[in-house]
Order: C-alpha cells, then structure tokens, then sequence
C-alpha cells in the first residue's frame, strides 16, 4: 500500500532548516514575511484536524508528526476516519509533497482582511498565497499562512492549510500585493541565503514605490 502520509511528513522534513525571507508592497507599505516550517504545522497543513473521529496517541502535534515519521500513525490509519474524503485529505497530502518545488516559483500573495474573509470561510490566516500548481502551470493550488506565536518575532509565519483551487473563490476578503523581494534560506545554520526575486523598483534600504 502506498503511503502518502509517511511521504508527505518526509519531505516536510526537508524544509526544516529552510525558509523564505519575502518582501511584499501594498499601496505604499511594504510587509516582510518569514516562512518557517516547524514539525507542528504539518499536522494543520494536511488537515489533520479535520479527522475528528480518530484518535490520535497525543494531541501534541509535533509528536503526532514524529509518530507518523515512525510509521506508528500510518495511511491505512488516516484512511479509516468517515471524514478522510470529504476534507480531500489524501488530495492535500498529495500536493504538500511539492510545496517547495511550488513556493520557489514566484507565487501571488495576499493579505487577508479577517473581518471580510471569515465571511467566507472558517480558516484562520493572516497571509494567502496562489501557488502554481506542480501537476500543471494552469492550475492553482491555495495555501495559507497564519503568524506563529511560536516565535518572538513580528515577521514569523508558518504553514496552516494547502490545498488545490476548485470552484469556491478564496480570493474574496483579501488584498493582492506585489512581491518586491523573495530570498530563500538553504540552510538556516549556516545562514545560506539565495535570491530568487527581486523587483526593479525595490530598494535595499525598505524604500519602494510601491
């Protein structure tokens, strides 16, 4: 049996010691985001939460995450719950396994006006970004980003939902912006940072025209 969850968690792990350092302007502001991918968000970004009939052997969820590393949480397990397809989780598993590959090709950002946005949906994030999907450039895969109080730091955001864009408009309730940087962080302990984008109009001092 083919086990998309232990591959998914695997390749999750990848991007532990990685990040994305981005810049984005807006109407003359300009909003900084750190993308760090703790062992903990995996358990959001596939939906696990949504398997409510399922118990799992510790509701910590980098544990949850470790265990399904160990192969103690499994596929099969997963696939039992009455709400494995109706919350699209194997689908979700599925794409999570490129979303490096997906957020290294210059995706659309926005910001999201919660008061406007949770008249649209129940996800709580602070940041939508439209990634292209892996499978083919015309398709769209919606993934979240909310601020992770796991961090002292303003600027620190982490994964909380991905999953491919379908007929419901997630759009509405947000705010498109213009990325003027993106850098991504190879290796964190070594401080291995290369430039994937930068705007013309982008100053290195935090000036822009944006």
């Amino acid at each position: 049996m083919q086990n998309t969850l232990y591959d998914a968690a695997k390749k999750f792990g990848e991007l532990s010691n990685k990040g994305y350092h981005i810049v984005l302007g807006r109407k003359n502001q300009m909003y900084r985001l750190d993308i760090r991918f703790p062992a903990e968000s995996f358990y959001h970004l596939i939906g696990l939460q949504h398997l409510e009939d399922l118990t799992f052997p510790s509701k910590n969820k980098e544990r949850i995450y470790k265990e399904i590393l160990s192969g103690r949480i499994t596929q099969e397990f997963i696939e039992k719950s009455i709400f494995y397809k109706e919350w699209n989780i194997e689908e979700r598993t599925e794409v999570s396994i490129y979303l490096e590959e997906m957020l290294d090709h210059l995706p659309q950002y926005f910001r999201i006006n919660l008061n406007e946005f949770k008249k649209n949906t129940r996800i709580k994030a602070d940041y939508l970004a439209l990634l292209h999907s892996s499978e083919n450039e015309k398709k769209f895969v919606y993934y979240f980003l909310i601020h992770s109080y796991l961090y002292e730091l303003p600027n620190r955001f982490v994964s909380c939902s991905l999953f491919r864009k379908q007929d419901k408009d997630y759009l509405r309730g947000t705010s498109k912006t213009t990325i003027l940087l993106m850098e991504k962080i190879v290796n964190i302990d070594k401080n291995e940072v290369i430039e994937l984008y930068r705007n013309p109009n982008y100053k290195d001092k935090e000036e822009s025209s944006f």
